[in-house]
């Protein structure tokens, strides 16, 4: 008798175990969920504020800064990106043709806006392929 009552309590048991895990784990996946959306949301949000940029040196007319359409030149992004907002390198981008003066001396890249400037896969520094800005030396 003994044995029957301590094989239904065992029963009993894992049976609740069971229905814990199931509830845990849905609540678990419902918490993802909503991770997922805040962060979504988030990222659609932040977008306005990105500026993309890709070769550096390409045409001053091509691409609208979109991460769909970057910019091809750096003057043409760092002219119309806004203070505030980030400019997100994509691939090496190169700024080595240089505009030069009267006395054909080198002008520099002026950044004279309160920008932040990154790559856009997310790589570190430290990677060979990382995202990056390339200038020569004047």
């Amino acid at each position: 008798m003994k044995i029957k009552t301590i094989k239904q309590n065992l029963s009993l048991l894992l049976s609740c175990v069971l229905i814990l895990t199931n509830v845990a784990n849905t609540y678990a996946l419902s918490s993802i969920r909503a991770d997922k959306n805040i962060n979504i949301t988030a990222r659609e949000t932040s977008q306005a504020n990105v500026v993309y940029l890709k070769n550096g040196e390409g045409s001053l007319t091509l691409g609208n800064g979109t991460a769909n359409n970057p910019y091809q030149n750096i003057r043409t992004a760092l002219k119309n990106i806004k203070n505030g907002q980030t400019l997100k390198l994509v691939g090496t981008v190169s700024y080595t043709k240089y505009e030069v003066d009267n006395e054909k001396a080198p002008l520099p890249l002026m950044i004279n806006k309160n920008i932040t400037i990154e790559g856009s896969s997310g790589k570190l520094p430290t990677d060979v392929d990382a995202d990056g800005l390339v200038v020569r030396a004047p």
